[in-house]
């Protein structure tokens, strides 16, 4: 558990894991000819970087700029050439909804996709952050609630050495 958390956050604060749309159902997305034009957001993208749609770029546009040009754009069909990504819903549109089926892909930087759980299993994170990934698994082990480990100072220690702090 300490693992995956550590490996988690290096991740997090370096921003070092990225995919170019190669990952079904997180960042590749195959849109049916005039069906829906929105896909949910995997929790674990921190920010996506490009979106393309059948290897053409998808400009990025507003919710607002859109519905100040017209109240009916969900309704128009055609070849997508913008996304909107609603923050609050966690999902993306294109825009106009696609007339033609087409791979949507997202090149995003991400969070870890896969967790450890065997004692062989290696982390995504790159070999010159593991050693922060250890560090931080120290930090939270020693704030573990326990009369033996609970050592808020050594915490602290730990955590000043990760990514720079």
């Amino acid at each position: 558990m300490f693992a995956n958390q550590a490996v988690d956050e290096v991740a997090t604060r370096t921003q070092c894991l990225s995919d170019r749309g190669t990952v079904d159902g997180v960042t590749q997305f195959a849109l049916t000819a005039l069906g829906s034009p929105e896909v949910l957001l995997d929790r674990r993208l921190l920010q996506v970087t490009r979106v393309t749609f059948d290897d053409q770029v998808l400009n990025p546009i507003s919710l607002r700029w859109l519905d100040g040009r017209s109240r009916s754009w969900r309704d128009f069909t055609g070849t997508p050439d913008h996304f909107v990504v609603d923050d609050n819903a966690l999902s993306l549109r294109v825009v106009p909804a696609q007339s033609v089926a087409g791979t949507l892909r997202l090149e995003a930087i991400h969070r870890p996709l896969t967790l450890m759980v065997a004692a062989d299993d290696e982390p995504e994170i790159p070999l010159h952050l593991r050693a922060d990934a250890v560090l931080w698994m120290c930090h939270l082990a020693y704030l573990k609630n326990d009369a033996d480990t609970a050592l808020p100072g050594a915490s602290t220690g730990f955590s000043e050495r990760v990514c720079g702090s």
